[in-house]
Order: C-alpha cells, then structure tokens, then sequence
C-alpha cells in the first residue's frame, strides 16, 4: 500500500490525554492521515505535526441537494477561512473537506466547490488540498473542481466503486470510510454477521482487494477507531437505526479492542496479511426492528383476546362487517356499545399506526433517503430525530401518541358537524371514529413483513406503504361520515362535504407547503433514486 496513504476515521474524545494517546497508537499502527470533524484545538494539530500525521478535516457540511448547498456558502467560507488561519501554523491542517453526500450529481453544485476551492488557492498556505465525500461513483459532476473526491464504501465493495470512478472520472479518488458494523454483545465466528470475528475478516478480505488493485486509491480510510458514546457521530443515521457499532476500539477503555484492529495494524505496517478467525455457524443476522415486530404480535394477540372476552365485541364487529345497517342502528340506538371496548380498540389502533409509522420512518433511515430528507434542519433537530430513530420503543410511543391525536381530532370533529341540533354522544362519536379504521391493522402486517426486509426494498416500498395508509384515512373518514350522517340525520351533503372539506383542505395546504419548501430535497431523493 506504498501508494496509497493508510487513514482512519476519528471523532476527537472530549479528553485531550485520550486524544493524545489515540493519535499516539494510530501512530504505532501505521496511520499516517486520519479524517475528522474541524479540529480547533492547536494542542492535538502541534501533536500531529511531531507524529507526521495529516489531518483531513471536514466542514459540518452534509446531506443537502445544490440549492441548499450554494445557501450555506457565507458560512462554508467563515469556516473554512478559520481553518486556513490554522493551516498557516500546522502542516497536519491542509486538507480540507468541503462537503459530505451533497448532490453532486447537480452542476449547480459546481458553484460553491469553485468559490471555496478559489479560497483556498488564494489564501491557503502550500500543500493545502480540498475534496468532498461523494455518493455518486457513477454521475458526479463536481469532481473537477477540487484535488480529489472521497467514496463511501462502508455498505459496498471499495474496489467495485474505484472501478465506477475510474470509468467514468479522470479525478483521482479514494475511500472516505470503509468498514463492517459491529453489534454489541454479539459473539461467534466469522460466518455470523455482526460479530467482531466478522469484522476483522471483512476488514481483511477488503483490505487485501484494494492491495491487488493494480490503481489503487488516493487515501483508505477506515471507519472507524472508537465507539463514540451513544453509538457515533450524530449524523450517522444508518448506524443508529440498525444499532450497530463499527469502531475497532470499545468506547473508552483499550482493554476492548477487537480483532479487526489487528488486521488494520497488519496491512498498515506491512507485516501481516493472512489471520486465521474461528468460522463459527452462519446464522441469520438479528434486526433492531424486532420489538416493532414483537409489538405488532402483541396487538394481533390482544384483539384477539378481546374478542373473546368481551361480550359486545363479537355482535358488534358481526354487524359492522356482515350488515352495516345494522351497524348504524346499534350506534344510533346505543346497543352493544362499550366505552371502554372501544377506547381500547383506539389505543390498539394507535399503537398499529405507530408500528406502521416507525418501520416506515426506520426502513428510511437504514438508507440516505431520511438524512436526505430532513438535510434542512439544524444539526441539533437531526442529532435528535437519529437518537429517536435508534429507540424503536421510544419511536413507537411517541407515534401512538400522535396517531392518538388524529383520532381524537376525529371525534371533536363529528361533534362539531352534528352541531346543537343534531347532538351526538361521545360514546356514539367515539364508535363511529375508531371502527372505521380496522384496515390500519392491515397495514400494521404489512409493517412488520417491511421491518424484515433487507434496507433498500424496505426503503423503496417504504413511501408505497405510507401512501395506502393516507388512502386508507381518506376512506376510512369517508365511511366515519356517511355511518355518521344516517346517525345523527345530519344532512348527507354536510356531513360528506364540510367533514371532508376541512381535514382536506389543511392536509392540501401542508402538502403545497411541503412539496414547494421541500423541492430541493426531493429533487435530491430523485438524484438518488435515479443515479446513486
């Protein structure tokens, strides 16, 4: 690998003597560039100059499509002129990363890498170099305007995407981050994934492509030296998600190291590339979504005992489903009617459309599609939704809890059309709102099969499975009303077209909201759909 610089990626400890000691032993081990966060500390870039180590560091610039991207620019400046004042004064500060997984599938992009790259030509000491981390091997059109372009390979093969670059871009490249995920506690050998067994032999068979590679990368980088706390940087979505890990170190302690640092000490130092790891029983690989799973049984399992402990349960859902009419005369007279029955069946149906709702969100979130999506929100708002995201338990909670709302919404509303002429009961509204959405159950089956699946058809059929559910709403309050109507008498026309026209219009206003405010980063998700 005498071509090619040997890298880590490292997030800073909040100790400086942990930070020290780090860049100490990567030292050791043969890393001679390492990929981080802007580094303000002149402490840990003086340490870097007496280790011979190069810092690249990158701007907390990601995930936005070109629009976004030329908005940020004022602040990419102040930044990136803070950092070059340092790189006057420290050899190991003159690599500068622009951005992380923006569009540079877009020329518009184009524009902020010139007028920073211009920066840095003009005010930048000698030596410095720019790059960006790209997510298009095939379709980037930026590549031009800096030095070189970095590759995410830590879901694929570093040398298939060398390849794609090399095809069709004359830039030179390398792999931003490569490594294998890790899940805490997990043991056994190396045919199970997820085990550090696994780990190390991804690490090793990787490593060993890239060597035979006859055009081998700029610079390797591997993700990543440590477990940071809370399991990573807050930006890294997928990783929170499938509750993984991919450090080759434990969070604090070095009596934690793993396999696969031994195989990165072997291949950066040249003195061993062949480990023998305990093969172990191939099993299949356990998901985070499990409890979302485990939640919908649960829910299948709990009607079905209501159905068979609860008197009014069976003659009411007989009616409903088998004569509808009869249905409606039991509401309006107050037969079988149970108002505890049917505030269970409601937080039931929360909680399936919560299932529904976080395996959605969280098969969006084992891809770029979420991070993507929300790129426009501060840092602080994504860290957020990520730690959310990486808390099945705490997702489903929080969704049921506004599905909850929606039904309650549902209830005030009929209250609102029956007016002081035509009263209705709150037993009577309550019925008629949660008895209209068993099809949410349907869709709740659908969820867990959609938690089960591997991360890019869950994501695909993710935004499939939300749109039936919005068609199931609209039918669903389509049946509440005309159920309502022969209730309560209120007019038919009222009932269908001032209950429709409300929720419909505040849901066309948020749409019209959302796809104008958004269009950027749905033109983004196209790019990624189309030329990732």
């Amino acid at each position: 690998m005498a071509s090619t610089l040997r890298g880590m990626v490292w997030q800073p400890p909040d100790s400086i003597d942990t930070a020290l000691d780090d860049l100490l032993e990567m030292r050791q081990m043969g890393v001679r560039v390492i990929r981080t966060p802007v580094i303000a500390d002149t402490l840990l870039l003086r340490a870097a100059d007496l280790l011979g180590i190069a810092f690249y560091q990158d701007l907390p610039i990601a995930n936005l499509p070109a629009p976004r991207l030329i908005d940020t620019l004022a602040f990419a400046e102040r930044e990136l002129m803070e950092m070059l004042r340092r790189a006057g004064r420290f050899r190991s500060a003159r690599h500068f990363g622009l951005a992380q997984y923006v569009d540079t599938s877009d020329p518009q992009a184009r524009s902020y890498f010139e007028r920073l790259v211009e920066l840095i030509r003009t005010q930048g000491p000698a030596g410095s170099e720019a790059y960006y981390l790209s997510r298009f091997p095939n379709d980037d059109l930026c590549d031009r305007t800096v030095d070189f372009v970095l590759l995410d390979a830590r879901q694929a093969d570093p040398v298939v995407l060398l390849r794609q670059w090399s095809r069709r871009h004359e830039t030179p490249a390398g792999i931003g981050a490569f490594g294998a995920p890790l899940r805490p506690g997990k043991e056994g050998g190396w045919l199970e994934v997820g085990t550090p067994s696994s780990q190390a032999r991804t690490l090793e068979n990787g490593l060993g492509s890239i060597l035979d590679e006859p055009n081998m990368p700029t610079a390797l980088f591997i993700y990543r030296w440590r477990d940071a706390k809370g399991g990573g940087s807050g930006l890294n979505q997928r990783a929170r998600v499938e509750g993984v890990v991919f450090g080759l170190n434990g969070p604090v302690v070095y009596s934690l190291d793993r396999p696969a640092l031994e195989v990165v000490r072997g291949f950066f130092t040249a003195t061993q590339r062949v480990f023998a790891f305990d093969a172990g029983n191939a099993g299949s690989e356990t998901r985070s979504a499990a409890l979302m799973v485990l939640i919908g049984w649960l829910l299948l399992m709990g009607m079905g005992m209501v159905y068979w402990i609860a008197p009014r349960f069976g003659p009411l859902s007989s009616k409903y489903f088998v004569r509808h009419d009869l249905y409606r005369e039991s509401i309006q007279r107050g037969y079988d009617l149970d108002a505890g029955l049917n505030a269970v069946i409601g937080i039931v149906l929360s909680l399936a459309g919560a299932v529904v709702g976080g395996s959605s969100l969280r098969a969006l979130g084992r891809t770029d599609t979420l991070s993507t999506a929300v790129s426009s929100w501060s840092l602080e708002a994504q860290t957020r939704l990520n730690q959310l995201l990486g808390e099945p338990f705490l997702l489903i909670l929080l969704l049921a809890l506004c599905y909850g709302l929606w039904l309650l919404f549902n209830i005030l509303w009929l209250f609102f059309l029956a007016g002081r002429r035509h009263r209705v009961r709150a037993q009577q509204a309550l019925t008629l709102v949660v008895w209209s959405r068993w099809a949410v159950l349907v869709l709740m089956v659908c969820a867990m099969i959609l938690a089960a699946l591997p991360p890019k058809a869950a994501t695909a059929l993710s935004p499939v499975l939300l749109f039936i559910w919005l068609c199931v709403e609209i039918v669903a309050t389509g049946r509440m009303l005309n159920d309502f109507g022969h209730v309560t008498r209120v007019p038919m026309q009222r009932a269908i077209l001032l209950g429709y026209g409300a929720p419909l219009g505040v849901i066309t206003v948020l749409l019209l909201v959302f796809f104008v405010g958004g269009q950027a980063e749905l033109g983004f998700l196209w790019h990624l759909a189309t030329r990732n």
